[in-house]
């Protein structure tokens, strides 16, 4: 009766003094990963920051909100000691693990006894024992034999075997890993869960590597508003697909509306367009960090319908709406008392002023050809002549002019181009000044200065001839 007692009485000191074997562990990540993680227990909704104090023997469920792709969590012992196992693949029979620090401090051969803990598939048993986790080296053995030094991958849950070979008469092994680290489960990549053990842990993570842009996209040129034009030349991915959204500004990505569609401008208007990037990352790759391109969007043009009714008053039409863009519906209305037959619709002649400048005057056989750049929307242009009268000291009838040409200038006015070419002859300059008329392909020439003329041998805009060149009356 006294013993039971006083058995009694220890079982209540120890629990008045903490004596109790430890209930509570702290689970905890890398400083780094702090911000990504947090953590609930026994399948609670409520998430909290880590490190935390977990029960041992409850569900943990770690949760991820980083940008990567996780590829796996592992739970690593940090309460000083670590667990390494042994499969005993030779019949070694009552296994050791000898070990010794970096100040050479050892355990005494053979060392501490290990744990048989079950089998493998084969049979064979495997073996366990706690050490101290700053071991530099350890020796597994046992009836006479033993392995090589093994000095590396000695971490908590590793896992090693003897493979039969051997090296100076001592057993190769073979490394399986932190095979036996507690490892979380997983259904999406995002909440992972596992046991809380009966010790400390820090949680490791393995990240899925980055999916790579190996061709940036570019901004589109010349996008119009309200059209379907896309708004960059699509890139190229590897590890993933490129993805596209339009944000608000050029700092901050868009939450919502990514798609593979590359974006166009059909609901968009003029102004500086935010288009962002980025790739998603495959099965076995993390997404990248958004990017933006900045894309500049051109209003809509508007156009004028001119009516041509020959002599009759072109009030008595109306054209809704007053003005047009392109792809719109255009009404037509007729308040006049004529029958109308039909309405032939063309386009307008091209009215913007342009200029160009000299490029070059060269001399082919008994001819000049003079040769400008910068015509507006017809291109360059070139003309080819020849005297037809005269005699210009060492210039003679009929001579190229090339050398003389001091200054050539061309100015498109309408439906004209009005061409200026200044010559030096021993009698002073002569400045020609041509009308080319690009819709009925005539053309007029007038000189001062000399008094003689130049004729036109040839006519080329834009890379064409003017075909048929036109005849001296309409010179």
């Amino acid at each position: 009766m006294k013993r039971k007692l006083l058995s009694l009485l220890v079982l209540l000191l120890m629990a008045a003094t903490g004596a109790w074997a430890q209930s509570t562990y702290n689970v905890t990540v890398k400083d780094a990963e702090l911000a990504y993680w947090t953590v609930s227990v026994d399948g609670g909704n409520s998430y909290v920051s880590l490190p935390q104090e977990v029960a041992e023997g409850t569900t943990v469920t770690a949760a991820y909100a980083g940008d990567l792709k996780v590829k796996s969590v592992k739970a690593a012992n940090t309460a000083g000691d670590i667990t390494v196992y042994f499969t005993d693949a030779q019949g070694f029979g009552n296994v050791y693990v000898y070990y010794w620090d970096k100040d050479g401090y050892d355990n005494d051969w053979p060392g501490k006894a290990m744990t048989l803990v079950g089998y493998n598939d084969f049979g064979e048993n495997i073996y366990k024992a706690e050490i101290p986790a700053e071991v530099k080296g350890i020796i597994f053995n046992g009836n006479g034999r033993q392995t090589v030094d093994i000095t590396e991958g000695i971490v908590d849950g590793a896992l090693w075997y003897t493979n039969g070979v051997q090296t100076n008469g001592r057993y190769n092994v073979g490394y399986v890993g932190d095979y036996y680290k507690i490892k979380a489960t997983s259904t999406d990549g995002i909440y992972w869960s596992f046991k809380m053990p009966g010790y400390d842990v820090e949680l490791e993570m393995e990240y899925y590597p980055g999916a790579t842009v190996t061709t940036a996209p570019t901004a589109a040129e010349g996008v119009i508003a309200g059209t379907d034009a896309a708004l960059v030349t699509g890139g190229v991915a590897t590890g993933g697909t490129l993805n596209y959204a339009i944000g608000e500004s050029n700092t901050q990505a868009p939450a919502f509306g990514w798609s593979e569609d590359i974006p166009t401008a059909e609901n968009l208007t003029a102004g500086t367009c935010y288009v962002w990037y980025k790739v998603v990352g495959d099965a076995e790759h993390s997404d990248t960090q958004p990017q933006c391109i900045e894309v500049t969007i051109a209003a809509l043009p508007t156009y004028a319908v001119t009516i041509d009714d020959g002599n009759v008053d072109a009030t008595n039409w109306v054209a809704t709406p007053a003005e047009q863009k392109a792809g719109q519906k255009v009404t037509l209305t007729y308040s006049g008392k004529k029958k109308i037959r039909s309405i032939t619709i063309e386009k307008a002649p091209d009215t913007t002023p342009a200029t160009a400048t000299l490029a070059d005057a060269f001399v082919d056989g008994n001819e000049t050809v003079i040769e400008f750049t910068g015509a507006g929307g017809l291109g360059d242009l070139s003309l080819t002549a020849t005297y037809n009268s005269g005699s210009f000291g060492t210039v003679t009838k009929g001579g190229a002019m090339a050398s003389m040409v001091t200054s050539a200038s061309m100015e498109k006015n309408g439906n004209n181009l009005i061409i200026t070419v200044t010559v030096m002859t021993d009698f002073g300059d002569m400045t020609g000044y041509m009308t080319i008329d690009t819709v009925n392909n005539t053309y007029s020439w007038n000189n001062e200065g000399v008094g003689d003329t130049i004729t036109l041998t040839a006519i080329t805009i834009g890379g064409k001839s003017v075909n048929p060149l036109p005849t001296a009356a309409q010179q």
